[in-house]
């Protein structure tokens, strides 16, 4: 049977064949052009995967710069060893394979050189002292460290870590950015941290006037055990 253009069997009309229009001919993709452009994707997609793991050990790395450990104090890598053992598993691999693509010598260490490579390639470029005292600061046994043990920077990232996931909290509910946040409204939010809290760091929030106004930059180092 005749089929008629544009009848219900074929509504459409064709292009070039119903029409005196000319269709541009779009040659297919090429198995090996879609090849070669997930293999560039994949190549974008892992760098900056890699840039963002960088950028934030880079954060942490800037955390322990501004910290003041007390050095000899062997109650100082305890409390880091503590931080670490809470650490969950996925952050634990993340972490390892971070020291991994820092250490690009292999030798288990970081040095100064790679380190100051790692903080410049994601824009945070560092002077030879400023990489020194980051170094110095991840063994708070001894003054005058110019390597990074693996256990060293599990310290560092755990106590960076958890002082962000902390203060960042604290941030967010401090809308006029004082400093201070009410301890209801701590109150509220420390649930999701309570395992990394002791019973006599809870009677700080366990108070009657809820009202009460906390340093939330101190109250940050006491949850992380350092002295006041």
């Amino acid at each position: 049977a005749n089929q008629k253009r544009g009848s219900v069997n074929r509504p459409e009309t064709i292009r070039g064949l119903d029409t005196d229009e000319d269709v541009e001919y779009i040659p297919p993709s090429t198995n090996d052009e879609l090849d070669a452009q997930n293999i560039g994707n994949d190549r974008v997609i892992n760098l900056l995967m890699r840039f963002k793991q960088i950028r934030r050990a880079a954060k942490c790395f800037e955390y322990i710069m501004r910290t003041r450990p007390n050095f000899g104090d062997a109650g100082e890598s305890r409390r880091r060893n503590l931080l670490v053992s809470k650490l969950t598993r996925a952050q634990r691999e993340e972490f390892t394979e971070l020291f991994k693509i820092i250490d690009t010598s292999g030798d288990g260490n970081i040095s100064m050189l790679e380190l100051g490579r790692a903080m410049e390639s994601v824009g945070s470029t560092k002077t030879d002292s400023e990489i020194f005292e980051i170094i110095n600061n991840a063994n708070p046994d001894i003054d005058g460290n110019k390597e990074m043990t693996y256990n060293e920077y599990m310290g560092v990232m755990a106590e960076a870590e958890f002082y962000y996931l902390f203060v960042d909290t604290f941030e967010m509910l401090d809308v006029n950015k004082t400093g201070f946040v009410s301890a209801g409204d701590l109150d509220r939010v420390l649930c999701g941290v309570r395992d990394l809290i002791s019973d006599d760091r809870m009677s700080i929030i366990d108070t009657q006037d809820m009202d009460i106004q906390i340093d939330y930059e101190t109250y940050a180092d006491m949850l992380l055990g350092k002295p006041l």
